[in-house]
């Protein structure tokens, strides 16, 4: 836990960071590791109680998902900004070699 919330600290920065992505993608597997690891402790007591465990298991498999979908959506974001910061750089070169 303490890990994802570090990796949520850097992913927040507000200055340029090359690594957001992976480190967005370490976040999601750690995420998914401890949900797997709370159904596994849920599954291991059984007994009374499980019932509430397994719904907030599901409350937590749904923000996991809701997560995973908006890391999508920023990957895809991040992805079109570094293929747009390219295609100027491309453009930039090409005027400053035309300008030689």
């Amino acid at each position: 836990v303490k890990q994802i919330g570090e990796l949520s600290a850097l992913i927040s920065r507000k200055d340029f960071n090359p690594d957001r992505v992976e480190l967005m993608d370490t976040r999601s597997v750690l995420a998914q590791q401890l949900l797997a690891s709370y159904r596994e402790r849920v599954q291991f007591a059984g007994g009374e109680g499980s019932a509430g465990i397994e719904r907030m298991l599901h409350r937590l498999a749904e923000k996991l998902h809701a997560f995973e979908v908006a890391h999508a959506e920023s990957v895809r974001a991040r992805r079109e900004e570094v293929a747009r910061h390219r295609c100027v750089a491309e453009t930039l070169e090409k005027n400053m070699e035309s300008l030689a």
